[in-house]
């Protein structure tokens, strides 16, 4: 959870998809907190019997009892890093749609220039703007 939370968006469908696994991300660290918290019932029951653990299942147990609070971290900055992925693909689409504007503008001027065209002497002069507009 915490590598896909921490997975720098490249694009806009990457943006969305990690924006989701962020809200469901709170919804599974709760479900496993349960998990880890019957275990963790467990481990006290086989304490009450005086249980000899391996050391390796000690060591993991609470390696696991931390990772909620290093997801919330994560969750925190996977929720800065969609916001600021957010405002830069925000601003590229607005640069992108303003560039597309001004293209526009330059074919929609070029071609009322091309509709003014009523002797063949200007065909030149049209050919090559018509040329240019690529």
């Amino acid at each position: 959870m915490k590598k896909k939370i921490e997975h720098e968006p490249q694009n806009e469908k990457e943006l969305v998809e990690t924006r989701g696994f962020i809200e469901k991300c709170m919804e599974m660290k709760d479900q496993n907190m349960a998990v880890f918290k019957e275990v963790g019932r467990h481990f006290e029951l086989l304490d009450k019997y005086s249980y000899m653990y391996n050391y390796d299942d000690i060591d993991f147990y609470w390696f696991i009892l931390v990772q909620p609070t290093a997801i919330q971290a994560a969750k925190a900055e996977g929720d800065r890093c969609v916001a600021e992925k957010n405002e830069e693909f925000s601003q590229r689409l607005d640069e992108e749609k303003s560039s597309f504007l001004k293209r526009i503008a330059t074919f929609q001027q070029a071609f009322e220039k091309i509709t003014e065209y009523k002797s063949y002497d200007m065909t030149g002069q049209f050919e090559q703007e018509s040329h240019n507009l690529e």
